[in-house]
């Protein structure tokens, strides 16, 4: 990962209030069950992420979240994935938000705007 690993990112989240377990297990809609890096949970709304370090690791994280259908999704990536992926999923009705692993602010304000 980038200037700012997944451990750091929930230590962030936990000091901004966000209830943070890690190792989540999720059944999807195929009956299959998918682990997560974390859950955050706010208030009213609850966060999967994973991380993508490749391609393949890419793909699969796609793969979950459209069998978790209808969970909320944070995805974090490397810069080099960031460039691959581009803004294609930055759609505003889309429950997968991709964001750079280092970039703190970013990942504040996806947390943010998809819980609260």
């Amino acid at each position: 990962m980038s200037a700012l690993p997944l451990r750091e990112c929930l230590r962030a989240l936990e000091g901004e209030g966000y209830s943070v377990e890690k190792g989540v297990v999720i059944r999807g809609v195929s009956g299959v069950y998918h682990k997560f890096d974390a859950m955050v949970c706010g208030k009213r709304h609850r966060l999967l992420v994973d991380c993508a370090r490749s391609e393949r690791e890419l793909l699969r994280a796609l793969g979950k979240a459209i069998d978790v259908l209808g969970e909320k999704i944070l995805l974090l990536v490397d810069e080099r994935l960031a460039s691959v992926v581009g803004d294609g999923l930055d759609n505003p009705r889309s429950c997968v938000k991709i964001v750079r692993a280092g970039d703190v602010g970013e990942l504040f304000s996806s947390v943010r705007d998809l819980l609260d």
